[in-house]
């Protein structure tokens, strides 16, 4: 396999040690846009919400409070 194909496969559906290393790098680059984000939405505590695109789910904790 290709090293593009692997990472691409990676990016897709992270797996083992690498796929942690790799969400673990998209929370990161992801973390400031996302703060971002939610700073600017009127979140109530007992709203839902639902994370779509590409990353670990690191703003999935974010606590409005």
């Amino acid at each position: 396999m290709s090293l593009p194909r692997f990472i691409s496969k990676q990016l897709a559906n992270p797996a083992g040690l690498i796929g942690r290393l790799v969400l673990n790098r998209l929370n990161k680059a992801n973390h400031g846009m996302n703060e971002f984000l939610l700073s600017q939405l009127p979140i109530a505590s007992t709203d839902h919400g639902l994370e779509i695109g590409f990353g670990g789910g690191g703003s999935l904790e974010h606590d409005p409070r």
